[in-house]
Order: C-alpha cells, then sequence, then structure tokens
C-alpha cells in the first residue's frame, strides 16, 4: 500500500505540476497577446500618421504647383492683353473670347485649390483629378490666346528688311 500511495503522490505531483505549467503557459499567453494587440494598435497609429502626411504633403505640393500655373497664366495673359491692343474686328473677337475663357479657367482652378484645402484623404483621388483638369483647362485656353495673338501676326503685311 505504501507503494501505491506513493505512486499516488507521484502522479499527483506531475499532475500538479503540469497544471501549474499549463495555467503559467496561458497566463503568458494571455499576456503576449495583449501585447501584441497593444503593438499592432501603435504600428497601424503610426502608419495612419505617416498616410496622413503624406496625403497632407501631395495636397500641398499639388496646391502650390496649381498655384504657380496660375501665377504664370496671368503673367503671360497680362502681356497677351498688352500685345492684344491694337486687335479689331473678328481678331478682337477671338481674342476676347479665348481670354474670357483663360479667366474662367483660372477663376475654376482657384476655386480647386482652395476646395483641396479642405479634402480629406478619401476625397483625394477625385480632388486631383479635378485639379489637373482644371490645369489642362487652363493650358488649353492660353494656348487659345496664344492662336488669336498668333492670327493677330498673320493678319499684318509682312515687313521687307
Amino acid at each position: 500500500m505504501k507503494v501505491l500511495a506513493s505512486g499516488m503522490v507521484s502522479t499527483g505531483l506531475a499532475l500538479g505540476l503540469a497544471l501549474g505549467l499549463s495555467l503559467a503557459c496561458e497566463r503568458e499567453a494571455e499576456e503576449r497577446p495583449a501585447v501584441s494587440a497593444a503593438r499592432a494598435k501603435q504600428e497601424v497609429s503610426e502608419a495612419t500618421e505617416a498616410a496622413r502626411r503624406y496625403a497632407a504633403e501631395q495636397r500641398d505640393a499639388l496646391a502650390e504647383r496649381a498655384r504657380q500655373a496660375a501665377v504664370d497664366a496671368e503673367r503671360e495673359l497680362e502681356r497677351a492683353r498688352l500685345e492684344a491692343a491694337d486687335l479689331e474686328g473678328d481678331a478682337r473677337a477671338r481674342f476676347d473670347e479665348a481670354l474670357a475663357r483663360a479667366d474662367e479657367a483660372r477663376a475654376a482652378l482657384g476655386e480647386e485649390v482652395d476646395a483641396l484645402r479642405e479634402t480629406g484623404a478619401a476625397q483625394w483621388d477625385a480632388t486631383q483629378k479635378r485639379i489637373t483638369a482644371a490645369m489642362e483647362a487652363m493650358i488649353e485656353a492660353r494656348l487659345e490666346v496664344a492662336a488669336a495673338l498668333r492670327g493677330k501676326q498673320e493678319d499684318k503685311p509682312a515687313s521687307t528688311s
């Protein structure tokens, strides 16, 4: 009986030790996911912040390009106005129409740039496309103004040197 009792004690100790180790492993496993979850949450937060900063940098860069395009266009249109001072008839009408479209395109670009400042990440792609289209419209309008001025030059008699 002593051997049986001794065996039972040994088995009991072994079971107790196994149960204790199992509980210790469970506690460690419970703590590890908490640490991993906290770390994952921190990494997501950092990635979100990095994406927000990147989007803001991209918006700022696009706004600056659009602003510079508007400044360049205004400078070019002012020169065109001076050059067109002596236009008459159909040439003047074509120039005035082209100039009006250029002014409208410049105003539309300005509105898009203002809207860009309020754009969130979800709206970024659509806003970027609208600003790009507005810049392209501004370029086309500037080309129309230049073409109208070339028409002025084509109407002039050729000078002899």
